[in-house]
């Protein structure tokens, strides 16, 4: 049991909150019964609209979790001592898809990139060591980067926007299932989900997996 993912459930149980699992989370209770062990975070998901961002972050930073600015835009992220970090995703109508609904978030488009967004906008690091020393190089620069920052968004330079797509009717009953003894919401059309994200290999465990480039549901904007 993860003690972060079972006090959130509680929690958005509570608030009757109109959620469901999602993604790499709804996967591994369809596929195994339980997260997927090697699967960094628990991933649910709201509609846009039914609650604002501020509602959700007072929501969790009410049971103990903190709210963790760094992550893409799309989404929130809590973290919170004792289990693994929570995604809240936003989902919406797709703007290319009436049949669709996604997520999308806001992701650099390159390393450099990477770089420029974590130094200017002050955000935390995670990965290798090379590139923490690059940026740790490139801390020095702050402020001469803040314009070229700018004018790079500005002209669309600096960031993608992806994210899962789903079909919409997927998304319109939702059932409960039991986790530890308590209930957790799942689209009633689950396997249909995870078949559509991750393919017809979706029992198939695959620990290399890129959302980013290995699902065909994955949308730009």
């Amino acid at each position: 049991m993860d003690l972060n993912f079972y006090d959130a459930l509680k929690e958005l149980n509570k608030k009757k909150l109109n959620y469901w699992v999602c993604h790499g989370s709804l996967l591994g209770l369809a596929r195994d019964g339980q997260l997927i062990p090697w699967d960094h975070d628990i991933d649910l998901a709201v509609w846009e609209g039914d609650y604002s961002e501020q509602y959700i972050i007072n929501l969790f930073e009410s049971i103990g979790f903190k709210f963790d600015e760094n992550h893409p835009l799309g989404s929130l992220k809590f973290t919170r001592i004792g289990g693994r970090s929570i995604d809240v995703n936003f989902y919406k109508k797709s703007p290319t898809s009436p049949q669709l609904a996604c997520v999308i978030h806001r992701l650099p488009n390159s390393k450099l990139a990477s770089l420029i967004d974590k130094v200017v906008l002050k955000k935390k690091y995670t990965g290798n060591q090379m590139n923490l020393i690059m940026l740790n190089f490139f801390k020095f620069f702050r402020w001469p980067l803040i314009p070229i920052y700018g004018l790079l968004n500005k002209f669309g330079l600096l960031y993608t926007f992806k994210g899962y797509t789903t079909p919409k009717f997927f998304l319109i009953e939702f059932i409960e299932i039991d986790y530890f003894d308590i209930k957790c919401k799942v689209p009633k059309k689950y396997k249909k989900i995870n078949s559509y994200i991750y393919g017809k290999d979706w029992k198939i465990p695959n620990q290399k997996y890129n959302w980013q480039k290995d699902s065909d549901s994955v949308q730009s904007q």
